[in-house]
């Protein structure tokens, strides 16, 4: 699934460029806008993304009318074998978010 994502990426960019409302629907529902966004996933793989949406969005409650400066997010491959860390390492958030979203200063 890591290599189906990480070949569509240019294709999914480009899709969420386009409108925010393609922004909106691949944060409410990933799996409908990868969809739309003309990435075939395997129905396992569209699961299993489904699963970690939910779990994300269980944890990770932003209230309504807060802004927000910077979204990380990163994907590792844990399975058995595989070359990913497995120990959900990905890039750690910037202590300076000085040149976050064209913020001058």
């Amino acid at each position: 699934m890591i290599d189906k994502l990480k070949a569509s990426d240019k294709q999914v960019t480009t899709w969420l460029a386009k409108s925010n409302e393609n922004a909106r629907l691949f944060f409410s529902d990933p799996v409908a806008a990868l969809a739309k966004a003309g990435v075939e996933l395997e129905r396992g793989d569209a699961k299993a993304i489904a699963r970690a949406h939910a779990n994300a969005s269980n944890q990770a409650v932003v209230m309504p009318g807060v802004r927000l400066s910077e979204v990380v997010i990163s994907a590792t491959d844990r399975r058995p074998g595989s070359k990913g860390r497995g120990d959900g390492g990905g890039r750690k958030p910037a202590s300076d978010a000085s040149n976050c979203c064209g913020k001058e200063g």
